[in-house]
């Protein structure tokens, strides 16, 4: 049944219409092959907010030295004090990660060789929230001058809750706007022919934290406030239901 800027035809290409941000096809027997000759592809959209429960934190804890063997060493320390610290305010061992070490030749004027610096990367997940201000000023105290903290970002530990209610949102989109493509081509929906889906959030939200750093004085002894704010999941589906 032909309507004004609609119609659904068994041709060899199929026919795309823009309809408030979604969009509908109509596929023909070359492009559904192997289903219902008559079809609808809609696309729909959902996202749900959920509040980040575990602050991610990279640091890095160096020391230079005139030999590789005691840079080595003494960044060592320096990271053993700062696991130490996470550890004595409520950051689980298991939580905390070495992920990488490192050292190599420091250089001065004229590219001459004035020691050795190592470093050891730590990556520490720390969980409830309420526990890593304290606990990234401890961490910052124990390192001084020799721990960078590089990065910080908030994340949802656990999103599967959070995915399930968005790809409802999403699937129920799509099929309403089908169920609306249908009844314009005096038609009814059958059964789904297709589904594909793609999930993604807003991803890590990222802040700065002063760190001690090379020269500069080791943090104040204040807790750090960590405002957790609002992450977005969202998952997008594309969705192709049999017309009858």
């Amino acid at each position: 049944m032909p309507l004004t800027g609609f119609s659904l035809t068994k041709v060899a290409a199929a026919t795309t219409i823009a309809f408030g941000g979604l969009i509908a096809t109509a596929a023909s027997p070359a492009v559904a092959a192997g289903r219902s000759d008559d079809t609808v592809s809609v696309s729909g959209h959902g996202s749900v907010k959920g509040t980040p429960d575990t602050l991610i934190a990279d640091m890095d804890a160096h020391a230079k030295r005139a030999a590789a063997s005691d840079a080595l060493s003494a960044a060592s320390d320096v990271a053993t004090n700062v696991i130490n610290a996470l550890e004595a305010n409520g950051i689980d061992a298991s939580d905390i990660q070495t992920s990488g070490v490192s050292v190599g030749p420091a250089y001065g004027r004229h590219g001459k060789v004035t020691g050795y610096r190592a470093d050891e990367s730590i990556t520490a997940r720390m969980h409830p929230l309420d526990t890593a201000g304290k606990a990234l000023d401890a961490a910052s105290a124990a390192g001084g001058n020799s721990l960078d903290i590089n990065d910080t970002s908030l994340t949802i530990s656990n999103k599967s809750k959070f995915e399930a209610q968005a790809r409802s949102k999403a699937f129920a989109n799509a099929k309403a706007a089908a169920e609306q493509y249908a009844q314009l081509a005096g038609r009814q929906l059958g059964r789904v022919e297709h589904i594909t889906a793609t999930s993604h959030s807003s991803g890590v939200e990222h802040f700065p934290i002063a760190s001690g750093g090379s020269g500069a004085a080791a943090a104040p002894s204040t807790s750090i406030p960590v405002n957790p704010g609002k992450q977005t999941i969202s998952t997008s589906v594309r969705v192709v239901w049999a017309l009858q």
